[in-house]
C-alpha cells in the first residue's frame, strides 16, 4: 500500500507474461473492495533476460474474466487497459 492508500498486488514470473493469474480469496476481496486496487505482473525475471516487463492493471476485476475455483483465476492479462514498463538490467 503507498502514501495515498492505494494497494498494488504484485505477481512475479521468470518467463513471459501469462495470460491468467491467480488471487487468493483474501487478494480477490480486496480489489473487490477497493477503487484503488492494482494488479502489478512483473514477467521476464530470468537472469540475463532484460528488458522486465511490468504491467499495472487498475481496478483488475473490472477488467479481466474471473473463474472462481479454492483461488480466483482471473484471465484476459495481455488484453486490459493498462501500462507496461520495461525495466533494464543494471549492469
Amino acid at each position: 500500500m503507498d502514501a495515498l492508500s492505494r494497494f498494488y498486488e504484485p505477481k512475479a514470473y521468470k518467463d513471459a507474461e501469462p495470460d491468467t493469474v491467480l488471487l487468493t480469496p483474501a487478494e480477490f476481496q480486496r480489489a473487490a473492495e477497493s477503487d484503488d486496487f492494482f494488479l502489478v505482473i512483473v514477467s521476464g525475471l530470468e537472469a540475463g533476460t532484460a528488458p522486465v516487463p511490468v504491467r499495472i492493471i487498475p481496478q483488475p476485476l473490472q477488467q479481466l474474466t474471473c473463474r472462481p475455483s479454492s483461488s480466483v483465476t482471473v484471465t484476459g492479462i495481455r488484453g486490459t487497459h493498462s501500462r507496461v514498463y520495461q525495466l533494464e538490467e543494471d549492469r
